[in-house]
């Protein structure tokens, strides 16, 4: 069973975070959240979420852009993320918004499944701040599961070798790198 990107996004409200956290969405901590946020010529984002953190002892803002797929999630929906991420960052550099913090933006993708016909996979998986979840509905509600994008990498590349990167030294080559 599928449901509409609006179920998804009227559901994620700081009035459910436990309830969320409990079915799979780990991810879903936030003291504010946005729904429908009009960025002008940037697009309007699902939902974006804002909460604060020390992180090394700096006060940090975190800011996770929510994207909303009732089917596949792909390049489209990750294209669309990071276009709204664009214009939040463009936006608070812009009004000197957070002087006193260090901003941090993550990019959380939602839909029925994952796209694995195209490159989508490794370009979203080479990101450390983009997070893909799957969701499932039963008798109980929604589930969400946090995809590993390493799982749906169609091949070993430690069992094949790594081919012509097994015949380079890279530590000599990164010790190039940094010399003067």
């Amino acid at each position: 069973m599928k449901i509409l990107e609006k179920d998804l996004e009227n559901m994620l409200s700081t009035d459910n975070t436990e309830i969320l956290i409990r079915r799979g969405l780990t991810c879903f901590d936030h003291k504010v959240i946005l729904k429908q946020v009009d960025m002008g010529a940037y697009g309007i984002a699902d939902v974006v979420g804002i909460s604060s953190t020390d992180f090394l002892g700096e006060n940090t803002i975190q800011v996770s852009i929510y994207e909303l797929k009732k089917d596949q999630i792909g390049f489209g929906a990750f294209g669309q993320a990071c276009r709204y991420e664009a214009g939040l960052v463009k936006y608070f550099r812009e009004k000197c918004l957070f002087e006193d913090y260090m901003i941090s933006y993550c990019i959380v993708l939602i839909g029925a499944s994952i796209d694995l016909d195209s490159n989508f996979i490794f370009a979203a998986g080479s990101s450390c701040r983009t997070s893909c979840y799957t969701y499932s509905v039963d008798i109980e509600g929604v589930h969400f599961v946090r995809s590993n994008f390493e799982d749906f990498i169609p091949t070993n590349l430690v069992d094949d070798g790594f081919g012509g990167l097994t015949n380079m030294n890279f530590r000599d080559l990164f010790q190039q790198a940094v010399s003067n």
